[in-house]
């Protein structure tokens, strides 16, 4: 009995460490992805607001907090690449279509796998905070 119990939390440790590094790794990738497209998204939406697309100020806050404002841009720029319009704010929606065509010009098939590490890592954290609450 105290054998199972001894091999059941040592199980769970190993898990638990397992599962820890590999949100570790998935930070990192997503940390490396920003390093290295960062200075491409900024070029993309410089473009954009310099051929009228977007407002001049419309993505100064996300630009300003570095990391976590480039996850924002990310998607807004997916949601035009995919040809979806959103709204830029209470009376504006923005097209994508045009703007779409405008960047696809550009490389952002990289897109597709930042979306699939940040599910995942938002994903983990939910399986944290749901074995925090089961114990």
């Amino acid at each position: 009995m105290v054998e199972s119990k001894l091999k059941y939390s040592l199980l769970y440790i190993i898990s638990v460490v397992v599962f820890f590094i590999f949100m570790m790794l998935i930070s990192l990738a997503v940390y490396v992805l920003y390093k290295k497209e960062n200075e491409k998204v900024n070029e993309a939406y410089d473009k954009l607001k310099k051929h009228g697309f977007l407002p001049n100020d419309f993505f100064s806050l996300q630009e300003n907090i570095g990391f976590l404002g480039f996850g924002s841009r990310v998607f807004i720029l997916s949601k035009i690449l995919d040809g979806k319009n959103f709204p830029l704010n209470k009376n504006i929606v923005f097209d994508s279509r045009s703007a779409r065509e405008f960047l696809n010009q550009s490389n952002f098939k990289w897109i597709g796998y930042y979306k699939i590490l940040v599910f995942l890592l938002i994903s983990g954290f939910f399986v944290l905070i749901v074995a925090a609450l089961a114990t």
